[in-house]
């Protein structure tokens, strides 16, 4: 992200809650209030999108069409408490870190050609994932809310470990169990060697 963009952005990334988030945001931006919880959600998520609608603050009908961007509805929460306070009280920094650490996953993924696993080792690694006790449902929160809709139909349970959707990580090659084996440490709960 282009260095002006950050340092206007730094005190919406360095928010404690969503609230806090959306208040700051709206400061940059120059509106009238705080900023949308879906405006600012995808903020803290897509870069691209921060830098533009930074780019043009100062030129409100341009600002107020990225504001107005049907794609930000997908970065609303479903799970919004009907009492906006509430839902002003969520933690932004679970969320953003959660947003990045999958990118990084994806573009590791990317950069290895989004190579997919061998098909006995995704059937070996489902398998260890579904007798796992840390395979959980996943959280009503703005990520896996979002991650449903990308991969609608699909097991949406997590790792509870490192937080990842199972049936997606089972497939990337590049990804790993974050757990070692309790009864061999050299290895993974996959059964795969600790890197």
């Amino acid at each position: 992200m282009h260095s002006s963009v950050q340092t206007l952005l730094e005190s919406t990334y360095a928010a404690e809650t969503i609230g806090e988030a959306r208040e700051r945001l709206g400061e940059v931006l120059g509106l009238d209030g705080a900023a949308t919880t879906a405006v600012t959600l995808r903020v803290l998520a897509e870069a691209k999108f921060a830098e533009k609608l930074v780019a043009v603050r100062k030129f409100p009908d341009w600002r107020d069409r990225l504001l107005a961007d049907p794609t930000n509805s997908a970065f609303e929460p479903m799970d919004q408490p009907a009492d906006e306070q509430a839902g002003n009280a969520r933690p932004a920094k679970s969320t953003v870190e959660l947003v990045k650490k999958s990118s990084v996953a994806l573009l590791r993924w990317g950069a290895a050609g989004f190579q997919k696993t061998d098909p006995v080792i995704v059937e070996k690694r489902r398998s260890a994932c579904l007798s796992c006790d840390q395979l959980v449902d996943s959280p009503n929160s703005f990520p896996y809310q979002f991650a449903q809709r990308v991969f609608a139909g699909s097991d949406q349970r997590i790792c509870a470990a490192c937080g990842c959707v199972a049936a997606k990580k089972i497939l990337m090659a590049t990804e790993v169990c974050p757990l070692a084996d309790p009864e061999d440490l050299t290895l993974t709960r996959w059964g795969e060697p600790i890197s």
